[in-house]
């Protein structure tokens, strides 16, 4: 199959962050809004740069509030500086109009999966575009300078360090993977976690990666007669089921939604959409972006606990609405 040149797909961007309000310590509203130019910048020139140097069909940043917000007087400043900085954004880039967006959506503690689901519907992609983009915003830190950057990258190893800035020429191979197959395409990586305080990369596995296993082993098991899903995960054994990183044709998303499969449950959009496209008999494929980081302190074994929970909750009400026999007891 001949390479497409991916700077003429017909792509829209969505991005969605609940960027910390405070986080290393109080910051004035100018400040913020400096941040909010600089963090909308950097998602354009990461679309910018997946495409090739072409521009996305549409493109859309949503905010929802970000850790530090309390009172209302924290949320009407946040959503000022964000409005702020975008529109200056904007303003410099040159892509003002209707097919570039900021929205800052003010509802707290909204659930991942829910927000995902949210912004995709208020997009409106398909109206535009043929493929819908959602990269991770830990590949958007990465691009920031110093002064906005939540994660540090001066102690990653040099390999660790090239693949994470090369995310956007992986995630042209992304939107060109999923042009090919008119399916669904996710990003897979290892979870590289460091140090708030230092960068340092903490040893061992990360806590992501071994929830990502045990949730994939799960699936696997549950969803046992899915032939599609046993053909996808024999080539494709560390099959990110939870990945961050996806794009979606716009037949593999009309398909979804003829199925009725796109009543996103509050977590694991990721499993469903992989679920539900394999379902529909629609292609899905995964694209190696290396690694991810994730800035994390000490987490309880609760935490793990809560979050492989969810994703059990989630996987068996999929198999009970989609029809899926429960896996035979052992011997």
């Amino acid at each position: 199959m001949s390479k497409v040149a991916v700077e003429t797909l017909d792509v829209a961007f969505v991005f969605w962050t609940r960027w910390p309000y405070v986080y290393d310590r109080p910051r004035t509203t100018p400040e913020i809004a400096a941040l909010a130019r600089a963090v909308v910048e950097a998602c354009w020139e990461f679309a910018r740069r997946a495409l090739d140097g072409g521009t996305p069909r549409r493109f859309a940043v949503y905010k929802t509030p970000g850790k530090g917000v309390i009172t209302r007087a924290d949320l009407r400043e946040e959503c000022h500086a964000w409005e702020t900085g975008a529109a200056a954004a904007f303003r410099a880039l040159g892509v003002q109009g209707s097919d570039a967006t900021f929205v800052y959506h003010p509802v707290c503690d909204l659930p991942v999966c829910t927000a995902w689901s949210t912004f995709w519907q208020l997009s409106d992609w398909t109206a535009t575009a043929d493929i819908l983009a959602f990269p991770a915003m830990d590949s958007i830190d990465v691009m920031l300078s110093e002064p906005f950057q939540l994660t540090r990258l001066d102690r990653l190893p040099d390999d660790v360090k090239k693949t994470v800035l090369e995310a956007p020429e992986r995630f042209g191979e992304l939107l060109r993977t999923t042009h090919q197959t008119r399916g669904l395409s996710i990003g897979g990586f290892n979870t590289v976690e460091v140090q708030p305080s230092t960068g340092e990369p903490l040893p061992g596995i990360a806590m992501k990666d071994r929830i990502e296993d045990a949730v994939r082993l799960y699936t696997a098991g549950t969803f046992w007669e899915l032939q599609s899903l046993r053909k996808l995960l024999e080539p494709c054994r560390d099959l990110r089921v939870r990945s961050e990183i996806l794009a979606v044709h716009r037949e593999c998303w009309e398909a979804l939604k003829a199925g009725r499969r796109l009543y996103v449950e509050p977590w694991e959009a990721t499993i469903q959409l992989i679920l539900g496209s394999l379902l529909e008999n629609r292609q899905v494929q995964q694209v190696e972006f290396g690694y991810l980081i994730e800035e994390t302190g000490p987490k309880p074994p609760t935490v793990f606990v809560e979050q492989l929970r969810r994703a059990i909750h989630t996987i068996e009400r999929l198999a009970q609405f989609w029809g899926q026999p429960r896996p035979k007891p052992w011997r």
